[in-house]
């Protein structure tokens, strides 16, 4: 029996500009978007835009009452995560993407980052 293997190919780079990644329970900054965004931050602000359908990221050196803590881990990689599996559900955001996906990171008004969780 003859097999006729087809290699598998990387198709361009790893993601090099800021992005983030939701998740069911979580927001994944990669390495780009943590060193840009969230160098002097230990919190975020997490808010949600229905009508434009976005979400808005506004990083935090100190902590307020409605903030999430930013959780960085050093593995092979480092790897940047704010828990917001309640803000997540809350809202519905994963009913809306219907599975994970990453987005390019927008600078908005005052410090505030913009997920755009619909393409027009």
């Amino acid at each position: 029996m003859k097999y006729e293997f087809q290699k598998y190919e990387r198709r361009g780079e790893r993601m090099s500009s800021p992005a983030v990644t939701v998740t069911r329970r979580c927001l994944i900054f990669n390495v780009a978007s943590a060193e840009k965004y969230l160098k002097d931050s230990e919190h975020v602000e997490l808010y949600f835009d229905n009508t434009n359908m976005a979400v808005g990221i506004l990083p935090l050196k100190e902590e307020t009452k409605d903030s999430f803590p930013i959780k960085k881990y050093r593995r092979k990689s480092p790897v940047t995560i704010v828990n917001a599996s309640r803000f997540i559900s809350h809202f519905g955001i994963m009913d809306i993407l219907e599975k994970r996906k990453s987005f390019m990171v927008k600078e908005g008004e005052k410090g505030m980052l913009m997920l755009r969780l619909l393409q027009e």
